[in-house]
């Protein structure tokens, strides 16, 4: 999740080199840490009989003194709220600040989803392998899926084009108005409403252009015509 939710986290980097330095010991960390989980669980299954994934059921197992558990149980507490929930807070705790910075901040938000997710009742998500993998996993991935893909579509297809687009009108724009200065043309500003109609209706309303302003401060040879 952690690898999924970092985008809510680099957000916050002043710029592309800082993220993805931020970034780079997230896959070692998180490979070493796949590999203890399936290297005790696989121990389990040689140890007693069966696979056992949860680790308060494996310490149970280990020791029956209570002061093993005394020990262990604030330990893995504190994992959980220092880790698990920071990780999968941010992303919803962010999308309730964009939806109304009004009424929630960061703190107000992360509160809210903490109460929120008792509904979800996770202790049942979690009571079985197949109630996680087939109940939550595979309709989270059903539904994240497609927004995922319309996200990065949105961002790689549609607003990418529209930048590269916008780049190309602002370079013909620059390049018109460099064409215009290296000619030499002589530019005349004509501001008066009749003498434009006349123009217009002449022969000579093939030489009406529309110019920005900024081109005629440019030009030396400039010319007003208030007639």
């Amino acid at each position: 999740m952690m690898a999924l939710t970092f985008s809510d986290f680099s957000c916050y980097a002043i710029s592309q080199h800082d993220q993805v330095h931020g970034q780079l010991g997230l896959p070692v960390f998180m490979g070493c840490f796949a590999f203890i989980s399936l290297a005790v669980t696989s121990s389990t299954q040689i140890i007693f009989g069966y696979a056992i994934s949860n680790p308060i059921t494996l310490l149970s197992k280990i020791n029956n003194n209570s002061f093993t558990m005394i020990f262990f149980i604030p330990a893995i507490t504190l994992v959980i709220v220092t880790t698990n929930i920071p990780a999968n807070i941010v992303a919803p705790a962010n999308f309730f600040v964009s939806l109304n910075p009004k009424l929630f901040t960061f703190r107000k938000a992360a509160l809210f989803i903490s109460v929120l997710s008792i509904g979800f009742q996770p202790w049942k998500i979690f009571g079985s392998t197949d109630s996680f993998l087939y109940t939550w996993l595979i309709s989270y991935s059903a539904i994240m899926g497609p927004l995922a893909n319309i996200v990065l579509t949105d961002y790689y297809l549609v607003n990418r084009m529209n930048k590269v687009e916008k780049r190309k009108r602002v370079e013909r724009v620059k390049k018109k108005k460099e064409n215009i200065l290296r000619a030499g043309i002589k530019l005349q500003k004509i501001t008066n409403p009749k003498t434009l109609k006349k123009i217009a209706k002449s022969k000579q309303k093939k030489l009406l252009k529309v110019v920005p302003d900024n081109i005629l401060d440019k030009n030396p040879n400039k010319k007003k015509n208030n007639a």
